[in-house]
């Protein structure tokens, strides 16, 4: 019986302790070593929102392109930055989210006058596994999660089951996180 030598090597970090491509190392470098990837923000986007009020019109992605606006008074916009950026995505009213990868790039960002959301355009790596997540896997809700208006359960949950915890507002589109313990 033959085994894939990327499958095994995994497993092989796995029973070392390290969390290879499921966690803080990420992928592999120029090289043949694993390059340190360390995750210190997720961007959730609500697609459904159309500029309806705030002036959001995000976009799906398409080619590993996204335009996603950033928050309207722009005090998170900072956090957004290339390999250290989750992005997540929930449609129309559903209720949990979507992970769809790593940012790998900010191709461009045209900044707006305040009150209105600046329009990044980025390029995510929709390849990118996290801890044991790859796009299009839906973060499903952790049971015992308080639910109810405010409680931000879908976000708590996701951050949950990609190994983060948060470190500040919830109410955010753009979310600080450090690794759990």
């Amino acid at each position: 019986m033959s085994c894939n030598p990327e499958l095994l090597e995994w497993y092989e970090a796995c029973l070392q302790g390290e969390k290879g491509e499921k966690g803080e190392k990420g992928e592999k470098g120029e090289k043949g070593e694993k390059e340190s990837i360390e995750i210190t923000c997720v961007i959730y986007n609500n697609v459904k929102n159309r500029g309806i009020g705030k002036g959001y019109d995000d976009f799906e992605m398409m080619d590993n392109m996204v335009e996603y606006c950033g928050q309207t008074k722009g005090r998170s916009d900072y956090l957004i930055r290339a390999k250290e950026t989750l992005y997540l995505e929930k449609h129309g009213y559903s209720q949990e989210y979507t992970y769809i990868g790593l940012v790998v790039e900010i191709v461009d960002k045209m900044i707006t006058p305040s009150g209105v959301p600046n329009r990044y355009i980025l390029k995510i790596d929709d390849k990118h596994i996290h801890n044991g997540y790859k796009s299009g896997d839906i973060l499903s809700e952790i049971p015992g999660i308080k639910k109810g208006r405010g409680s931000c359960w879908s976000k708590r949950s996701s951050l949950i089951r990609l190994g983060f915890e948060e470190k500040g507002n919830f109410t955010s589109g753009i979310i600080p996180v450090k690794l759990r313990k």
